[in-house]
């Protein structure tokens, strides 16, 4: 992002302040600030309201925010296995199915799981990033528990506020994985995929 011909690589780092070739801690406080900065938070004050720094709120909500807080949200559940397993294709569905689960792990055992994916992957984020708008029987709602099915109606009921919470709470515990120096896998994966995604965009 350019700010008055300053070059940020993610909202509190400068491209000025790099020191090239990125150690991999530096990897990881850049792809944090960005995810965190970029979009999760960004989806989550949209929802709950604008927040300080010390964390208080500062401004109500946006109302009819649902649609695209869950647009926001949705790109996380496809990025995430990638980095996780380091891969560098540019496959869609089944890393898409593959990171709802990881996020909400819950619908891995639901036995509605093939129909909430399903219904997830083409009526929720196909349907907002190709028509700009989710398909039918995919609902946003603030009184979903989080990502409901209605086996009998055939619904999905997602609330987009809880959804926001419990991927913020997941890719905080990555960062934490990606930081303990044991997870010698995580981080080569991870490395991996920011010097495909991210490194050429900051050199």
């Amino acid at each position: 992002m350019l700010i008055s011909e300053i070059h940020y690589v993610s909202p509190h780092i400068r491209k000025d302040q790099l020191s090239f070739p990125l150690s991999l801690d530096a990897k990881i406080a850049i792809f944090e600030d960005r995810v965190f900065g970029w979009q999760l938070n960004v989806a989550e004050q949209l929802y709950f309201g604008a927040m300080s720094d010390d964390g208080s709120r500062i401004a109500h909500r946006i109302q009819h925010n649902g649609f695209a807080v869950l647009y926001i949200l949705l790109s996380y559940f496809e990025m995430i296995p990638k980095y996780r397993d380091g891969d560098l294709s540019e496959k869609s569905g089944a890393w898409f199915k593959k990171g709802i689960k990881q996020v909400f792990p819950e619908i891995a055992t639901h036995t509605a799981e093939t129909a909430i994916l399903a219904s997830m992957w083409k009526g929720a984020r196909n349907g907002l990033y190709h028509s700009a708008m989710t398909k039918k029987k995919v609902f946003v709602s603030g009184d979903a528990s989080c990502i409901d099915y209605d086996a009998a109606e055939e619904r999905l009921i997602i609330n987009p506020g809880v959804v926001a919470q419990r991927t913020i709470a997941h890719f905080g515990t990555y960062i934490t994985q990606l930081r303990d120096p044991s997870q010698q896998e995580l981080r080569r994966n991870f490395e991996r995929k920011f010097n495909q995604e991210i490194l050429p965009q900051l050199t």
